[in-house]
């Protein structure tokens, strides 16, 4: 496991990529940072999560803060802690409206793709691959037979122009989505504002056949990330 830090960065206002995870690893813990530095003016900033040899896109946005409501004001400072799972040729991809004002660094905890052995006990991090949420429900993710995991994280970003739902169940194997298994439920007053980016930090434990399952309010425009530690028995 090593720590590394990307920092003194004035963003520039096309594309840029921040850090690239290197062969053979994963990353577990992310950590953004973003300062304006211009005195009177608002900026926007971007950042995609990018999958190796794919491109930034709505696909796999995941900050969006821009326009009015959204960009960050003169002097501020957004931090943004994750757990987001990145594997092996992945990036981090940003830039913001104006170049060379907005200060960004990322800080990353990287670990091994091959896990950890913990007392005979293979530990390995996953994490699902970026998907846009559809109006019907489906399965996110389902843990495989022999293995235990853990939820950390949820995260749902809302690439649309209108606020959306989204319902996130955790079900038993054997049995289907209801409102006993239903833990995350961003319905009327909760709902995803146009460019907000909610994550839903969770310890929830799953076994092998256990499923997590989503749903939003209109196909194609909340993009879901599923963040989980894994042990293969």
């Amino acid at each position: 496991m090593s720590l590394v830090s990307v920092s003194g960065i004035l963003l520039p206002s096309s594309v840029g990529i921040g850090y690239t995870v290197p062969a053979n690893l994963q990353t577990n813990y992310i950590e953004l940072s973003f300062t304006n530095h211009h005195a009177t003016q608002n900026r926007d900033v971007t950042v995609w999560l990018v999958p190796n040899g794919g491109s930034p896109g709505n696909s796999n946005r995941f900050l969006y803060l821009a326009g009015q409501a959204l960009s960050m004001r003169p002097g501020q400072t957004v931090i943004l802690p994750c757990a987001q799972v990145l594997n092996a040729g992945d990036t981090i991809r940003w830039m913001a409206g104006t170049a060379s004002i907005v200060q960004g660094s990322i800080d990353v905890q990287e670990i091994s793709s091959a896990g950890i052995v913990l007392a005979g006990v293979s530990r390995r991090h996953f994490g699902s691959n970026a998907a846009f949420i559809t109006n019907s429900i489906v399965t996110a993710r389902t843990i495989p037979a022999g293995n235990q995991a853990r939820v950390i994280e949820v995260a749902l970003h809302n690439t649309g122009a209108s606020p959306r739902t989204v319902e996130v169940w955790f079900v038993p194997s054997g049995q289907v989505e209801a409102d006993r298994y239903k833990e995350v439920n961003l319905l009327l007053g909760r709902t995803i504002k146009p460019g907000h980016t909610v994550i839903v930090q969770k310890r929830r434990f799953l076994t092998g056949g256990d499923f997590i399952s989503w749903r939003a309010s209109v196909t194609n425009e909340v993009m879901g990330r599923i963040s989980t530690h894994e042990l293969v028995l």
